[in-house]
């Protein structure tokens, strides 16, 4: 609304309250888009009566009254439309976008979410000193589920998998499907202790719920925990995916963890 009311005061000041009704669009598209449909309708009544009040006492000399308010109520009617619309598209871009970094198999996010998501974390880790954790997963002989039970049960464990690690998770944790039987949980202000208890939990519940036909499904997990935040997300991916391999190359079903601390 200060928005249009300077807007308003400019076409004064200038001289171009002619074309105000045109100028005044602009904070209605942007209390659609960053605001609500309700805002948006708001600020066309507002813009719609603020026209008007502009137009008649600045600039209309003669004429009917009734002429001014037949022009406002279709200045309204544009700018009701006008918030419709842009609320609409603001819906549409959202579920679009929510679409391109999600997986859709498991509804986890997929590579593309990941690194945005892990992108945030380390901006927020270096403005405000807090540490963060990322668990690397990874299904132990997947291949030999889809080999020997076919993939139907192969998409059911993973679709399991998701679930449960979204449901095990707090709200603010992040669950990724960063490869075909592997996983990324970003944790966010979590320390070493709290997130190897979670994990621990975790993967204990994965190996209690998840089951395939005569097939055994268990996880290896790397866990690294920064206390700095890693200069790119390549560097923590690395460190993460080596605590992974050391469980997987060695009996697997484990978890393997550690803290990484920049040399910085």
């Amino acid at each position: 609304m200060l928005l249009a009311i300077t807007l308003s005061l400019l076409a004064v000041f200038f001289g171009f309250v002619i074309s105000l009704s045109a100028y005044l669009a602009i904070p209605i598209v942007l209390a659609g888009w960053y605001g609500s449909k309700r805002a948006g309708y708001i600020v066309a009544v507002f813009s719609s009566f603020l026209w008007i009040y502009v137009y008649y006492l600045d600039v209309i000399t003669e004429g009917f009254l009734s002429d001014y308010l037949y022009a406002d109520f279709m200045n309204l009617i544009a700018y009701f439309i006008l918030a419709l619309l842009i609320t609409r598209f603001r819906g549409f871009h959202r579920e679009e976008k929510r679409a391109a970094d999600t997986d859709k198999l498991t509804g986890a996010l997929n590579h593309r979410g990941f690194y945005a998501e892990f992108a945030n974390e380390v901006i927020r880790s270096a403005r405000y000193g807090h540490t963060f954790s990322l668990a690397y997963i990874d299904i132990d002989d997947f291949k030999l589920i889809n080999d020997k039970l076919g993939h139907n049960i192969g998409d059911d464990v993973l679709i399991k998998t998701v679930r449960i690690l979204q449901s095990s998770l707090r709200s603010t944790d992040s669950v990724s499907r960063i490869g075909g039987d592997e996983f990324a949980c970003l944790l966010p202000e979590t320390g070493y202790e709290e997130a190897n208890l979670a994990l621990i939990k975790l993967r204990d519940k994965l190996s209690e719920k998840i089951g395939a036909p005569g097939v055994m499904v268990n996880y290896s997990i790397g866990l690294v925990t920064f206390e700095r935040p890693p200069d790119d997300v390549k560097q923590a991916m690395a460190a993460a995916d080596k605590m992974m391999y050391s469980v997987k190359n060695n009996k697997k079903n484990g978890i393997s963890s550690c803290v990484w601390r920049s040399e910085k």
